[in-house]
């Protein structure tokens, strides 16, 4: 009987319990814990595969170690360290197979979860493209004829996709006959349409001809160029002073005399005029030479003015045939259609006597004369529009040059002209408001090549107003490409 009571109170006590159980709320107050708002940004937000992105976290645990990556692989791409601050910044390279579209970044919460953000995966096309590029002066004028020694800028319009300013990598490279130029480094771009420039010199010992100015811009391992053309003269600064009033110049074009203006006695030219007769030319030794003899204004990488005589030889047998041509100097295309030679339609021969004028009638217009004597004809241009550019009308030539082929960039060998004689060079003009004749500067020329003279002038006989001297033929040298 005891031991059936035993078992019935303990029945009770547990019924007891189970009924206090029960009897309790069925929820219980949460443990406290602390609210984390772990965050991530990136920066920038789109790009093609390889793009390099900058990942900023704030709102992490001081000293917590957070792998990054994305949905490519499950392996961190980085591993960033959280400030005292709670925040981190660090890089990471977009995974080359990351396939277009969305792609998602993850950073790692210390409880298993992570913080996330979206890339949007693009084609490998360039945020940054280059959509000119052209090579004008130090004014920013569009120019594309320059001088050793000249100022060039070479021009840029580019355009930013992005929303926010970019830092890109910018190279400039201007090669041709040799390199020129060559510059390289980081700049901010601003978002939107850009312009800018690179603003060197040409050097002093370029050598003459057609050089290409590229321009890379390069960001998020993309890039994107552009390109143009200029064209660098032959070096007409290679002159050594012979005389307070005088000095002789080393070109690979011309031979003879130039007479100029100085710092006390500028001039602006208003009539050239010489005589000549027409030399023979030897194809015997120079089978595809030419030969020019001209009067003219300007010239020393300066717009030019020219009339006279042309001889060629093709083949071995010679030609002979007179022109006028303008020279403008600058890429409006109105211009570079008028700077070539005109052919004058008029029979030449060895040994005619030629008498060539140019006169400029101010305004940029000019009139071109060519009288032979000896065949009894006359060509008269009437007024033709030229260079405006006073420079044009500083210098007064009479000239032997050996000719560029400038459309195909190509200096055939000097021909055999054995001798020129110029009666008279003569040259008159304004000065300070005033007539001139002649010039105090006189500037003799001899064509050279490495080193070798090809042809020289002899010593001139000098009258206030006029130069008579002779032109000789000196060597053949070689055709070069330039």
């Amino acid at each position: 009987m005891l031991h059936a009571s035993f078992w019935w109170r303990l029945a009770m006590i547990v019924a007891c319990v189970l009924l206090t159980i029960m009897s309790l709320p069925l929820t219980m107050p949460p443990k406290t814990a602390f609210a984390q708002q772990e965050t991530i940004s990136i920066n920038p937000t789109q790009g093609p595969p390889d793009t390099k992105v900058t990942v900023t976290g704030a709102g992490w645990q001081p000293g917590w170690t957070v792998p990054i990556g994305t949905d490519i692989s499950p392996t961190p791409l980085a591993n960033a360290v959280a400030d005292n601050n709670g925040a981190f910044s660090i890089s990471i390279t977009i995974p080359s197979s990351a396939p277009v579209g969305q792609l998602r970044i993850w950073a790692v919460i210390g409880n298993g979860g992570s913080a996330d953000t979206w890339f949007m995966v693009m084609t490998n096309t360039a945020i940054v493209t280059v959509q000119k590029v052209w090579t004008a002066d130090g004014n920013n004028n569009t120019k594309t004829t320059f001088a050793p020694g000249d100022a060039i800028h070479y021009m840029v319009e580019a355009q930013n996709a992005s929303s926010t300013p970019v830092t890109a990598t910018v190279t400039y490279l201007a090669s041709g006959p040799q390199q020129i130029y060559y510059w390289s480094g980081s700049a901010s771009l601003a978002s939107g349409p850009l312009r800018f420039y690179s603003a060197p010199t040409i050097p002093t010992n370029a050598s003459a001809g057609t050089y290409i100015i590229k321009v890379t811009v390069t960001y998020n391992s993309v890039s994107s160029q552009g390109s143009s053309q200029f064209t660098v003269l032959p070096s007409m600064n290679s002159c050594t002073t012979t005389g307070p009033t005088s000095a002789t110049c080393n070109t690979p074009l011309y031979a003879g005399y130039i007479r100029t203006g100085s710092s006390a006695v500028p001039i602006q030219y208003e009539l050239v005029t010489a005589s000549w007769t027409q030399p023979s030319v030897d194809c015997s030794k120079t089978s595809d030479a030419n030969t020019a003899v001209w009067v003219g204004m300007g010239g020393l990488n300066v717009p030019l003015v020219q009339i006279g005589t042309f001889a060629t030889c093709n083949g071995g047998n010679p030609t002979y045939s007179a022109f006028w041509e303008m020279v403008f100097g600058t890429s409006n295309w109105w211009d570079l259609l008028r700077s070539r030679p005109h052919s004058i339609p008029k029979l030449v021969s060895s040994g005619d006597k030629m008498t060539a004028t140019v006169q400029s009638a101010g305004s940029g217009n000019y009139e071109l004369i060519l009288n032979d004597t000896t065949a009894k004809w006359v060509f008269d241009s009437g007024l033709v529009s030229g260079p405006r550019e006073d420079t044009t009308r500083k210098f007064a030539d009479c000239i032997v040059e050996r000719p560029v082929q400038a459309l195909i960039h190509y200096q055939p060998l000097l021909a055999d002209f054995g001798r020129v004689d110029f009666s008279s060079c003569t040259a008159s003009g304004v000065s300070k408001g005033k007539h001139i004749v002649g010039g105090p500067v006189i500037l003799t020329f001899l064509i050279t090549q490495n080193g070798v003279v090809l042809a020289h002038p002899l010593p001139a006989t000098i009258t206030p107003a006029t130069l008579k001297f002779s032109v000789m033929w000196d060597d053949s040298g070689t055709g070069q490409t330039i």
